[in-house]
């Protein structure tokens, strides 16, 4: 368990050094590729770190995922719980399981947001695809009306 704890820690922390220095030597190119200096300039233009800020982005996104939950193993994540600690024993841990009880099906209804309850098929509606079978200024399919 300690070696998945160290782990962790050095995920976090790789994420968090290569996104700062990726970003950092975006901004670097970015500047320097405005001097006008030809050589230079005609370089850095051929170089191309459009995808470094979304790269960066998602590790971000990784390195928040795994460090909440690094927090609240440790006990240093963020919580407000002053009043829910006050309570009687019995009290407490009735209000911790009705808590975990409720994110349950909170985040469970987010992660299939958009998808039908009773059969499971996405609630928006196909585009049309540029075929011969769509009439033209429709947002429907020939194929799809027949099916309806």
């Amino acid at each position: 368990m300690k070696f998945l704890d160290r782990l962790e820690e050095w995920i976090i922390t790789f994420l968090m050094g290569a996104a700062t220095l990726l970003i950092f030597v975006a901004v670097v190119h970015r500047y320097a590729a405005g001097l006008p200096i030809p050589g230079l300039q005609d370089a850095l233009l051929k170089i191309d770190l459009s995808w470094a800020q979304e790269l960066c982005i998602y590790m971000f996104v990784w390195m928040a995922k795994f460090g909440a939950a690094y927090g609240v193993r440790t006990g240093i994540h963020v919580g407000v719980d002053v009043m829910i600690n006050r309570l009687p024993p019995d009290t407490h841990k009735l209000y911790v399981l009705f808590g975990l009880a409720r994110g349950r099906p909170v985040h469970g209804h987010r992660r299939h947001a958009g998808r039908d309850a009773s059969s499971g098929t996405s609630r928006t509606p196909t585009r049309c695809r540029p075929t011969s079978s769509c009439r033209s200024g429709s947002s429907t399919c020939a194929s799809r009306s027949a099916r309806t």
